[in-house]
C-alpha cells in the first residue's frame, strides 16, 4: 500500500483508493478459503488466509491514509 507500484495500482476502478482487482482477488482468496476449510486443507487453507491477511492490512492502509488526507 505504501510503494504505490504503478503495475499494481494500474485499474480503472477504484474504491477508498484500493484498485478494484485487488477487492476481486480477496473475493477468489475468501472463496476459496472456504473451500479448503470444508475440505480440511489446513495447508492450502493457510494460503489463502496469508492472502487475505494481506488484503485487510492493504485495506486498513489506505483507509488510514484517506481519513488523514494523504491520497495520492
Amino acid at each position: 500500500a505504501l510503494m504505490r507500484a504503478h503495475d499494481f495500482e494500474n485499474s480503472r476502478m477504484r474504491v477508498l483508493d484500493v484498485p478494484a482487482h485487488v477487492y476481486r482477488r480477496a473475493l477468489w482468496d475468501a472463496y476459496e478459503w472456504m473451500k479448503c476449510r470444508f475440505k480440511n486443507e489446513p495447508d492450502v487453507e493457510f494460503q489463502y488466509e496469508v492472502e487475505l491477511s494481506f488484503f485487510w492490512g492493504f485495506f486498513r492502509k489506505r483507509l488510514s491514509d484517506l481519513r488523514a488526507g494523504r491520497e495520492s
